[in-house]
């Protein structure tokens, strides 16, 4: 089954922020495992961003609940 969530403006860029700020770059050296905030949400939650629909689909209904509680 697949569950969905709104991918809205607000909590994209919240994303985006945390993933510059956080993720991406780490004690000044760059993080290469990731290349994209997507590929990290894909990592963390299972998650697939979708810009077209403006979706973000999981397989995983525990996992989009967690990621609701953290990003939504």
């Amino acid at each position: 089954m697949i569950y969905t969530a709104p991918l809205t403006d607000g909590n994209w860029m919240q994303i985006v922020d945390h993933y510059f700020d956080c993720v991406h770059w780490q004690d000044d050296e760059r993080n290469h495992q990731y290349e994209t905030p997507a590929d990290w949400i894909w990592q963390e939650y299972g998650c697939k961003v979708d810009m077209a629909t403006r979706q973000y689909f999981f397989y995983d209904e525990q996992q989009r609940n967690w990621f609701a509680l953290r990003w939504l």
